[in-house]
């Protein structure tokens, strides 16, 4: 598979919350994301590898290649086909490390994050969202970065609605009493998917590929 070189100047934001996934019985499988969020921000350079980290970690963890976020961006970008020839990353870290709270696991999936969002812009994509359900989450137009990779969908759920965001989308409001959030059909299939893919990992089974041949007689 070809490589692209990514150009100078992306940008992108992850916003990852804790977890109590270390706390309860569920150990690493089951989850509750809490109220404290690590930050991470990055752009593609010319050259060259920049890591800054501040709050929980500074002056602690590597700044180099071996960051964790690091590590994940770039294995993140192998996996779009992607490569960055230089980077800047900035994390601002919330979570405390080595308390179960899943630092780890929100530096991984930050990092990921990033590179998610840099396949996206450097192919001009973009992300839609749902007003209502940005209201009911708490957020405001304000709060979505970078401007311009955002797109509202309509109000009414119908037929455009679906052709803008897919019957996947990300957007739908979740009106539960106490509760301000939305949910996504593809993410409920991820969650789905995920379960059984573990669920498999701890009873040590594993998938089997029935594999079928034809043989032809002359």
């Amino acid at each position: 598979m070809s490589v692209q070189l990514l150009p100078a100047g992306l940008s992108a934001h992850a916003s990852v919350a804790a977890s109590s996934a270390n706390l309860g019985p569920g150990f690493d499988s089951l989850g509750l994301a809490l109220s404290r969020y690590d930050e991470i921000d990055a752009q593609t350079t010319d050259s060259g590898l920049s890591v800054h980290v501040e709050g929980e970690g500074a002056g602690q963890v590597p700044l180099g290649a071996d960051h964790l976020v690091v590590r994940a961006v770039q294995r993140g970008l192998e996996t779009c086909g992607l490569r960055a020839a230089g980077l800047n990353i900035l994390c601002r870290n919330v979570i405390p490390h080595s308390r179960g709270l899943g630092s780890s696991a929100a530096a991984v999936v930050g990092g990921l994050g990033i590179a998610n969002g840099l396949a996206v812009v450097v192919n001009a994509g973009w992300m839609p969202y749902y007003p209502p359900a940005l209201e009911m989450a708490g957020l405001s137009v304000a709060d979505l970065s970078p401007t311009g990779f955002f797109t509202a969908l309509p109000m009414e759920i119908g037929a455009g609605f679906l052709l803008q965001a897919g019957p996947f989308g990300d957007v739908l409001p979740l009106s539960v009493p106490f509760l301000r959030n939305v949910f996504s059909i593809g993410d409920v299939f991820l969650a789905l998917g995920s379960f059984v893919a573990i669920r498999q990992g701890m009873l040590g089974k594993t998938w089997k590929v029935k594999k079928t041949t034809t043989q032809s007689k002359v």
